[in-house]
Order: structure tokens, then C-alpha cells, then sequence
């Protein structure tokens, strides 16, 4: 995986400007990182290099936000993943998933939309276990593209939870996803090289950068302001994968 210094210097860029996106919302990483990095690279090693840069990225948020995680509403999230993420390296390294992907996007569209437009509206406190669903299609979406986010944020938005009870909440479930992520890639699809470890960990110095920033800007913004954030950032890969 040839990089020159031109484009390396681009994805420090990227790499800065997608975790600043993540330590403000929860999220993003993969929708602003994967939607450049795909014009650069090969889109497979553009998933897995940005999931080399990943790893660095959840285990610092996840240590940060820790006392603010719940348990029961991660766990149902992570054993969703554990079956969809298979699927999707699958398909990955395989096949075809255009209608699929338009599927999906349509519901993120829809959600997202109803939630910018009622940003007040009552959560309906669904069963946690709704994770599972939510779960697996984020771990199949992470598997094929590396934006395994958006059906976790919409499970825990409609769980009622507060802009640092989303951010923990989901650091835990990427934390859990990049690790079982980066384990199936080098031990099933042999897709993992050690130019993608390398570049990876050179990124992490931008990355921690923008995480730090990002974190410092989400500090003074309420939670409904927040939801109306992420509503609105869903809004894009929503429109990516139905536009795909």
C-alpha cells in the first residue's frame, strides 16, 4: 500500500478532522474519514487502515468517558455486532451490497429526519435489547464500509440518553467493534498488512489531537442542541449509502 508524502499528509489531515467530529458527537469518524480516504485508496485498505486508526481512537474515548457507560445498554449492542460483522467482512471481501446499503440508508434517513424535525419529542424507552437489531446492522455496516455508527446512535437516541451518556455508550461498542474487527481481518480475510498497521499508528498523533479538540468544543452545548447535531450528521450517510 504505496502512500506518498503528499497523501500522507492529507490523511494527517483527515485524520485530525474526522476525530474532532467523533469527540464532539460520539461519532463520524468513519462517515468523514472512509468518504475521503476512498478517493485516495483501494476501498479495502482504506477500511482497514482506518480501522488501524480506529483502535487508537475508541480506546481513548472509552477510557475518558468510561463512568458514564451503561452496561446494559452496550452489551445488547455488542452481541448484535458479533453477528453482523461477520456478514459484512464477508460480503467485503466477496460480493456486491448496493441494495442493501439504499435499504439502510433509507431508514437512517427516515429516523434522523423525524428526529431533527421533533428534536423535543418524548424518547420512547425502548427495550434495551432493541441493541441486538441495532447492533447488527452496525457491525455488518463497520464490516463493508467502516461507518458501523449510525443504527447505534439512533438505538440510543430513542433511549433518552444524554450527549455524554451517547458518547460513552458508544466509544464502549466501537472500542468492542475495531477489536473483534482487526482480529476477524487478520485471522479470516488476510486482508491486514503490516503497511496498514504502520501507517495506522502514525496517524494516531493527528487523531488524538483532534479528539482532544473535539471533546473541548462538546463541552458547552446541551443535550437537545446535541441531538439536533446528530440527527443532522446522520442525515449524510443516510444520503451516501441511498445515493451510493
Amino acid at each position: 500500500m504505496p502512500i506518498s508524502a503528499a497523501e500522507f499528509a492529507l490523511l494527517c489531515a483527515v485524520a485530525l478532522a474526522s476525530a474532532a467530529v467523533q469527540g464532539f458527537t460520539g461519532f463520524g469518524f468513519g462517515l468523514v474519514g472512509m468518504s475521503v480516504l476512498t478517493l485516495l485508496l483501494d476501498p479495502r485498505d482504506a477500511n482497514v487502515l482506518w480501522t488501524v486508526v480506529a483502535l487508537g481512537l475508541t480506546t481513548c474515548m472509552w477510557w475518558r468517558t468510561r463512568r458514564h457507560m451503561r452496561w446494559g445498554l452496550v452489551l445488547p449492542l455488542a452481541v448484535g455486532m458479533l453477528i453482523g460483522l461477520p456478514l459484512g467482512l464477508w460480503v467485503l471481501s466477496t460480493g456486491s451490497t448496493a441494495l442493501l446499503k439504499r435499504l439502510i440508508g433509507g431508514a437512517i434517513l427516515l429516523v434522523a429526519g423525524y428526529s431533527l424535525a421533533n428534536p423535543h419529542v418524548r424518547p420512547r424507552r425502548l427495550s434495551p435489547w432493541w441493541g441486538l437489531p441495532a447492533g447488527t446492522v452496525g457491525g455488518f455496516m463497520s464490516g463493508i464500509s467502516g461507518m458501523g455508527g449510525p443504527s447505534a446512535v439512533i438505538f440510543l437516541l430513542l433511549q433518552g440518553q444524554d450527549k455524554e451518556g451517547i458518547r460513552a455508550n458508544l466509544a464502549a461498542y466501537f472500542a468492542a467493534t475495531v477489536v473483534v474487527k482487526l482480529a476477524m481481518i487478520g485471522l479470516r480475510t488476510h486482508l491486514l498488512a503490516w503497511d496498514h498497521v504502520a501507517w495506522g499508528v502514525l496517524l494516531w498523533a493527528p487523531m488524538l489531537v483532534g479528539v482532544a479538540l473535539g471533546m473541548r468544543a462538546s463541552r458547552g452545548v446541551s443535550s437537545v442542541a446535541m441531538r439536533r447535531i446528530i440527527s443532522a450528521l446522520l442525515l449524510v450517510p443516510g444520503a451516501l449509502l441511498v445515493l451510493g
